[in-house]
């Protein structure tokens, strides 16, 4: 197996390490982890509107949402150089897993409400994956019909990350059927609580408690009941992927940098 990046793809990792190596100094480190300390949302949003602006963002993202249609393996190559940098930016939560599931299960309309915004780094996207003693593909949160056609969220999420600077979640939910499924959740949506919680990264997360959040049908993922039961398995496992990458470049340049 050939497991080199291509053209596309090992020029889109350059552009992300030159661009990281230059911002995400030492300097620069400590004073957003101050600033997370003081109550900040952990994010540095001037590197992210450099992403954009960059086309870091977007290059994942299939042409027709205005980017280069790299993918998984394209949106990893930038994840190894965020991981190698400890860059403060959500593009494995935003980038690497919810934009390309919004992508593959998103129905046309969110997708062409959301997509687009991602790539210009406009809209940030997170998925809360994680609840106090339960399996991630498994959750408690449960989802319950109303009789317009939407649905009702309520459950806890915790350790949710980038929860504080996200405009949209992921929450992945029971449904009556036996089911899971995933639901996409407005930041400021009515009965959506959302409560930050210290971590030992110096970067906040969130603890999501939600009480009848209500979503419309068009915002779960997946068309029919097979495919919707089948998003929470691909996000974990991309999620999951993802992180594998983001420490493969921690330990990297960690090793590097003990042996200097």
């Amino acid at each position: 197996m050939d497991f080199t990046f291509d053209e596309e793809q090992a020029a889109l990792a350059d552009l992300a390490a030159r661009l990281l190596s230059e911002r995400v100094t030492q300097d620069r480190l400590r004073h957003l982890e101050a600033e997370g300390t003081a109550d900040g949302d952990g994010v540095d949003h001037a590197l992210w509107a450099e992403l954009a602006e960059t086309g870091i963002l977007a290059a994942p993202l299939a042409e027709e949402h205005r980017g280069a249609g790299l993918g998984f393996v394209g949106a990893a190559a930038v994840v190894e150089e965020v991981g190698r940098r400890a860059a403060p930016v959500p593009y494995l939560e935003c980038i690497a897993t919810s934009a390309l599931a919004l992508e593959r299960f998103g129905t046309a309309e969110l997708k062409a409400t959301t997509l687009q915004a991602v790539g210009e780094g406009a809209l940030i996207v997170t998925p809360a994956l994680v609840e106090e003693q339960a399996s991630v593909l498994e959750p408690t949160t449960t989802a319950t019909p109303a009789p317009d056609g939407s649905w009702r969220l309520s459950g806890t999420k915790v350790c949710v990350p980038a929860a504080l600077a996200a405009d949209l979640v992921l929450v992945p939910a029971r449904f009556p059927d036996g089911g899971t499924g995933v639901a996409c959740v407005r930041s400021g949506a009515d009965g959506l609580d959302v409560r930050r919680q210290e971590t030992s990264l110096g970067r906040p997360e969130a603890r999501l408690r939600l009480d009848d959040v209500e979503v419309t049908a068009r915002e779960v993922l997946g068309g029919d009941v097979p495919e919707r039961n089948a998003v929470l398995g691909w996000l974990a496992e991309h999620a999951t992927a993802a992180l594998c990458v983001l420490g493969a470049g921690c330990y990297e340049e960690a090793t590097r940098l003990t042996a200097e």
